[in-house]
């Protein structure tokens, strides 16, 4: 069974916080929560983000929102008791792999589990990265290293700090009344996505609209999947209304996506040509298993990645005809 969209009910509670709500699944949140009946929304929603202002609050939500801009680094010194809570707060940008950036993941996650002993909320979420489940590669080695010692260290700093706030959080569940639900979250596609620029689907789609040229540069092999981020937020939030302990979810999707098929959809659409460099890097599979994610929470994935496609490009399109 398929929950439709408006038994979504967050009226649960009277807050809801959403920290690192500047970034992209934060903003397709927003989007997703502005689609339901006012009597279904919480009373009122708390968004927290090292940014000195929100990028966008949809204008059904402005009443009941407040903005609190945190640096979640240093203790959390906000106090919001009986709350709801999703935490998305990490580094979304071009330097997400960086040591610096996973150290900063780890303490926040530190943080995070500090505030919830401290405010008991009555829902928690937080997500982690789907890396976490392990990288595996298309090839073996050439040079008779083991898959993990293969993987660059920068992306080893990454998947070890998912995994390290993950073991503290699981730890912490031990002790909570209202537990704390993990979700691993893969790769999306929709119209905030666009925003990200370094992603390989909008960097894809930016290229082909404005220049009909598509520039490969890594493995065209390469396996990803693409959940669109309306699936994304509603998973989220069903996870999030769950009144009980659940295992860690895959918030993903499990159709497996070749660059090579992603480039060569998106040049069809939009009449580009498509380039695959000869130097590139070994390739990776990052897919979800959400077969456990689908029978908790009664979800299909509804939109189909091609479809989430034509729709992003269409959005380009409408910019750069501006």
């Amino acid at each position: 069974m398929v929950i439709p969209n408006q038994e979504l009910d967050l009226s649960i509670t009277s807050n809801l916080v959403i920290t690192g709500a500047n970034g992209f699944v934060g903003q397709s949140l927003l989007s997703q929560i502005s689609t339901l009946p006012a009597t279904k929304l919480p009373r009122k929603i708390t968004l927290i983000s090292a940014s000195a202002k929100p990028v966008n609050i949809p204008k059904s939500l402005i009443n009941k929102t407040e903005y609190l801009s945190r640096d979640l680094r240093i203790s959390w010194d906000f106090e919001i008791p009986r709350a709801a809570i999703i935490n998305l707060a990490a580094d979304g940008g071009p330097n997400a792999y960086s040591r610096e950036a996973s150290e900063s993941f780890v303490k926040i996650g530190e943080n995070f589990s500090k505030w919830v002993v401290a405010n008991r909320p009555i829902r928690s979420f937080h997500a982690s990265s789907g890396a976490a489940d392990g990288i595996k590669l298309l090839s073996p080695a050439s040079s008779g290293l083991s898959q993990d010692q293969e993987i660059s260290f920068r992306k080893i700093d990454f998947i070890e700090s998912r995994i390290r706030v993950e073991k503290i959080l699981e730890n912490l569940n031990k002790t909570l009344e209202n537990k704390i639900t993990i979700g691993r979250l893969y790769s999306f596609v929709g119209p905030v996505l666009m925003k990200k620029k370094h992603y390989a689907v909008s960097e894809f789609i930016e290229k082909a609209v404005k220049y009909s040229k598509i520039d490969v540069k890594g493995d065209p092999n390469t396996l990803r999947s693409y959940l669109n981020e309306r699936d994304m937020s509603r998973w989220i939030l069903l996870a999030l209304l769950k009144n009980e302990s659940l295992p860690v979810l895959s918030i993903g999707s499990a159709k497996k996506v070749s660059i090579r098929q992603l480039a060569d959809f998106i040049a069809m659409i939009t009449n580009a040509s498509v380039t695959y460099r000869q130097d590139f890097t070994q390739g990776d599979e990052y897919v979800a298993n959400n077969r456990q994610t689908l029978e908790i929470l009664e979800v299909l994935e509804q939109l189909d990645w091609k479809d989430s496609v034509r729709e992003c490009i269409e959005i380009v399109r409408r910019q750069n005809d501006d």
